[in-house]
């Protein structure tokens, strides 16, 4: 009895995981500025299990600001990204956005579920025509922005 519960719950186990699990392509640019000034971007992109399909996309972008910005100036920089957050994506386009402001860093967090993309959406994130992009492509483009993918 004992033995048929453990192949039973291995085979559960096997297959359950099997059928949802998904490819991951990360990517990251860091950008540094003669003035201090550095902002790291992070891609993810989670492909379906092949990586022939792209299902979301998470763009993470930290911004650390050097001493020439002020106080004044890096609010405005955060209400700057708020607005951009509030004014060019929503939740009826399957895009979530968040800012959010720790001493000199600003960063914004874009998620976005690719598989109901819209292409004006797309254009907005950069991705235009990469709606139905498989790993490869994704990577491609990503590395000849300058991105380092893993």
């Amino acid at each position: 009895m004992q033995k048929k519960l453990f192949c039973l719950v291995l085979t559960s186990v096997f297959l359950l995981s099997g059928c949802e699990s998904s490819k991951t392509l990360s990517c990251r640019e860091v950008y540094h500025s003669s003035n201090g000034n550095e902002a790291i971007q992070e891609t993810t992109i989670t492909f379906d299990q092949k990586g022939k399909k792209a299902k979301s996309v998470k763009v993470n972008l930290q911004a650390t600001y050097g001493s020439t910005y002020s106080s004044l100036d890096l609010d405005s920089l955060y209400q700057e990204s708020k607005r951009e957050c509030e004014d060019y994506y929503s939740e009826k386009d399957k895009v979530t956005c968040e800012v959010t402001k720790a001493g000199r860093t600003i960063s914004q967090t874009l998620d976005y579920d690719i598989t109901s993309a819209k292409e004006d959406v797309l254009t907005k994130l950069e991705l235009e025509g990469l709606a139905e992009a498989d790993y490869e492509t994704f990577k491609e483009r990503l590395e000849n922005q300058g991105f380092t993918c893993e």
